[in-house]
């Protein structure tokens, strides 16, 4: 069994260093995962992208989960509200995959 750890890294990975990782290995976790702030989805870069997979290869860790946050709700009234949601979901899903993410995590 490969045991993950959540709640360890910073929500934006571009902040993540050796030290977040290194704690994770030190813990016996083999992956982790973070909560990324959807309203940076637009900022992400391949290089931010790069850099990231490459920490995560680096202390033989997996992307176990990247989940996304968003103040608003999927199912909101407001067709404009619902669809700025489905607009970070789907730039966050781009952003997942790119990053080999195991799991993509939303919620309503």
């Amino acid at each position: 069994m490969r045991l993950g750890l959540v709640g360890l890294l910073p929500g934006d990975f571009r902040t993540l260093t050796s030290a977040h990782l290194e704690a994770v290995v030190k813990l016996g976790f083999t992956g982790a995962a973070f909560h990324f702030p959807g309203h940076l989805c637009a900022e992400i870069t391949p290089s931010d992208i790069k850099t990231c997979k490459t920490l995560f290869a680096t202390h033989n860790l997996d992307l176990a989960q990247m989940a996304i946050t968003y103040p608003e709700c999927l199912f909101h009234p407001d067709a404009n509200i619902r669809q700025t949601v489905i607009e970070k979901i789907k730039a966050g899903a781009k952003i997942a995959a790119d990053l080999s993410a195991q799991y993509y995590l939303i919620r309503p």
